[in-house]
């Protein structure tokens, strides 16, 4: 095979490798950027952002809570989405972050931008803000485009969820448009690794060269290399190449697949092959390429001549220098790379003095020629005015494990680097991470620089480490919040009122003051904050919360879910005031508007408010409330309801409906069908199974869904279980499992109703000695008094 000849190797390093991965784009000064940005031209704030570190840095987030108000005021619809998603990208960044991306993408959105829509849709997703985005997404879902719709698609399918997919691929078959290549792709797994794939696996790839798009051909190929599908990836790789001889990296990993081969799929190595495209590669200036050829001309007497032309091609340049210093460290020629690196470093090269000042010495070989020129190297570099080197000289020697015995003196000077206006916000946070056990004392330093460079979230930080179990300064993060609160921080004032209302159980001699947090909330709350109405509900109503029980005040949360329903009016915002009808919180028992307010609930999708407006007119014999009517037909049309949209515990109630014979004959199998519809979902569900399989003496398959059951947080199950085990209906007696069931059913605080009966037989098992279990009369006693359960009285009687 004939190799480079003279005329491509000199066309490979005079028009390439020179320039190996330089951006030979020119970009203004940043200064002139910033006049350009505070005249209002977007494109300036972009560039910044693109090429200055903005808003990454003190300087760059000043400015950019500078312009803010100015975009806010543009009327120009260019540029904005872009600029929001900046914003998006750093929201933790800003005083209510989230708030000014929103605004920003509605401006957008107002000036008819739909790619903002897009966005923001997106964004309100991703921050759970689900309603927020279906409200957005309906009023612009006619008005996007094929593109904008497949994004959209795209999105929900990368976050799996079918639903909101497969409504938008509805919308899309109904306009004509085609499911996007990028949704196509990602079943590719699921059908290399299905039984017969041959075909289908081929079929895509015709499908993937009729549509004539090299890049959708490079991305299939990478992802069929990915999957060990060599021939298919060779095969498509060389359908691309047809359309785009331009992709380096492409040529680049079908040399590495045939430099490999693969047993499996029959493919024999070809090293010429390999080097054909490495040279095509290399051409397109890789460096990757370029080193591994010349690590290939290296191999065999035949090719000496090209290695030495490439190697003097590669000299007149500093990259190529760099690639002929990692071909000898490679070989393990650490004397001839490290005189390159230091030729390298001594005119100013700073990959070269990294990874000199980085070399860690051999346990096994040491040189200390090699060690004194990293020592050097490190010195140099602590005694230079380039913060980033050191920033990246302290990240690389404590990045990895394999350096904790090394350099620990310069790792001790690098600790305190010094900051100014370039100093990455992110890597300040990165840094106060790292040092946050190792050493707090730093990590401290770090967290105030973030906060002196404008930083939100390393205040926030800053309050979370003075609030450590360690540290436990609760004063000093109070000043943190309290300074965020005044500069009108939502999150930092929520998370204020929550310290007040529920501070971390380890604070010592500390007090709380819920009545501030209330506060805090009431105030937020008069002036139109949802969030902050929603928690006052939560707080108000949630008589089973903890962190709500001396604070329970149905009147003033009947207040706020009203307040709450007015200012958002969700569906779940109607099933509280429902709630409260129902139950007489805060407002007199009136089933009527309970109905009428379930009933509104349902109809906006909180599918949850059928199972409640069965309880109208149904009851079982623990349920002791008002009924409209015990009308059992009316109570299974609200269960069918529910069910047909997949409400678990309607699905569970219906099919109690049709086992018990409730408006209707009893059908069991109608009911066992139901059951097993939702019992890995539903507590109750899986425990009705189980009772049914008990019943039937079938106790491996009762045992299976008790175990679903308990899982879920059912206590019944836990005594089942405890049952099975002790009596050894699913084999030999095993009480030692049998107590541990029994003491899981006594512990549950989320569940309580088998307390008493747990109680009474863990004392059985104490008071006889059952099993492996020692006899213990106090530990049986104990738990004996603690059972309300008649009969555990009794055996109290018989050990006293």
């Amino acid at each position: 095979m004939k190799f480079l000849s003279s005329i491509l190797i000199a066309l490979l390093f005079f028009t390439g490798c020179a320039n190996l991965g330089l951006n030979t784009n020119k970009v203004k000064p940043k200064q002139e950027l910033i006049e350009d940005a505070n005249d209002g031209d977007t494109e300036a704030i972009i560039a910044l952002a693109n090429n200055y570190n903005f808003p990454k840095t003190k300087e760059g987030l000043y400015y950019f809570n500078k312009w803010y108000t100015m975009l806010l005021q543009t009327e120009k619809t260019e540029n904005l989405s872009k600029i929001a998603k900046i914003y998006a990208n750093y929201d933790d960044m800003f005083i209510n972050g989230e708030n000014k991306v929103v605004e920003l993408y509605k401006k957008a959105i107002e000036l008819k931008n739909y790619d903002a829509a897009v966005e923001l849709i997106k964004y309100n997703f991703t921050n759970y803000k689900r309603e927020e985005a279906k409200e957005i997404q309906d009023k612009v879902i006619d008005k996007l485009s094929e593109k904008q719709l497949a994004e959209l698609y795209i999105f929900y399918k990368n976050k799996y969820r079918r639903n909101e997919a497969s409504q938008i691929k509805s919308l899309m078959d109904e306009k004509g448009f085609q499911e996007p290549f990028e949704a196509k792709i990602k079943q590719l797994r699921k059908i290399v690794y299905s039984k017969n794939s041959e075909n289908d696996i081929n079929s895509f790839i015709n499908e993937t060269i009729d549509t004539k798009d090299s890049k959708k051909l490079f991305e299939l190929a990478q992802k069929l290399q990915k999957y060990y599908r060599y021939k298919e990836a060779i095969r498509t790789y060389e359908a691309a190449f047809e359309l785009d001889k331009t992709n380096a990296n492409a040529y680049y990993e079908i040399a590495k697949i045939y430099k490999r081969g693969n047993f499996k799929q029959k493919l024999k190595r070809d090293k010429k092959k390999a080097a054909q495209y490495l040279q095509k590669a290399a051409l397109l200036n890789h460096k990757e390429a370029t080193a591994d050829l010349l690590a290939y001309y290296s191999k065999n007497p035949e090719y000496m001549d090209n290695f030495f032309e490439i190697k003097s091609k590669l000299n007149k340049s500093d990259e190529g220098k760099l690639l002929i210093a990692k071909y000898y460290e490679s070989k393990r020629f650490d004397q001839k790379a490290n005189a390159i690196y230091n030729e390298l470093a001594e005119d100013g090269n700073k990959e070269a003095i990294l990874k000199l000042a980085s070399k860690k010495p051999s346990k096994y070989n040491f040189n200390p020629e090699e060690y004194k020129l990293t020592l050097k190297w490190q010195d140099y570099i602590l005694k230079s005015d380039d913060i980033e080197l050191k920033k990246e000289l302290e990240k690389k020697l404590t990045s990895s494990y394999g350096y904790r015995d090394y350099f620990n003196e310069t790792k001790e000077k690098l600790k305190d680097l010094p900051t100014n206006e370039e100093t990455d916000i992110l890597e300040l946070r990165k840094s106060a991470l790292y040092n946050k056990y190792r050493k707090p004392e730093i990590a401290l330093e770090y967290y105030k620089k973030g906060v002196e460079a404008g930083d939100v979230k390393s205040a926030k930080n800053l309050a979370r480490f003075y609030l450590s179990s360690k540290q436990q300064k609760y004063n000093e993060a109070i000043k943190v919040y309290e300074d965020l609160h005044k500069r009108g921080d939502l999150e930092a004032t929520r998370l204020l009122a929550e310290l007040y209302i529920k501070p971390p159980y380890y604070l010592k001699n500390f007090k709380k003051e819920p009545e501030k947090g209330l506060a805090i909330y009431e105030d937020l709350a008069s002036k139109g904050n949802i969030d902050s109405i929603n928690r006052l509900v939560n707080l108000y109503l949630c008589g089973s919360c903890k962190d709500s029980e001396s604070i329970l005040n149905y009147k003033k949360g009947f207040k706020y879910s009203k307040l709450l329903l007015e200012k958002r009016g969700l569906a779940r915002d109607y099933a509280n005031i429902a709630w409260a009808y129902h139950y007489g919180k805060g407002v007199e028992i009136d089933l009527q508007k309970a109905k009428e307010y379930y009933e509104k609930a349902a109809q906006k999708g909180y599918t949850s408010a059928y199972y409640n407006l069965a309880w109208l007119y149904y009851k079982d014999d623990t349920y002791e409330h008002k009924l409209i009517e015990l009308n059992y037909e009316k109570a299974k049309e609200y269960l069918e309801l529910g069910a047909q949209q997949g409400n678990y515990a309607c699905i569970n109630l219906l099919g109690v409906f049709y086992k018990k014979g409730y408006a209707g004959q009893k059908d069991i199998q109608k009911a066992i069908s139901l059951f097993k519809r939702v019992y890995k979902y539903d507590k109750y569900a899986s425990f009705h199974l189980g009772e049914y399989y008990k019943d039937k003496k079938e106790y491996k398959k009762a045992l299976k869904y008790y175990e679903v059951s308990s899982r879920n947080g059912s206590s019944a199950s836990n005594i089942e279980l405890g049952i099975l085990y002790e009596k050894g209906l699913i084999g030999k007696k095993d009480v030692k499992t049998a107590l541990k069931y029994y003491e899981k059913a006594f512990r549950n605080n989320s569940d309580k109703t088998q307390k008493d009966i747990a109680a009474y037989n863990i004392g059985l098992i104490y008071q006889y000695g059952k099993g492996e279990i020692k006899k213990d009369l106090k530990k049986a006693k104990a738990y004996f008094e603690i059972s309300n359960y008649k009969k555990a009285k009794t055996q109290l009687r018989l050990i006293k």
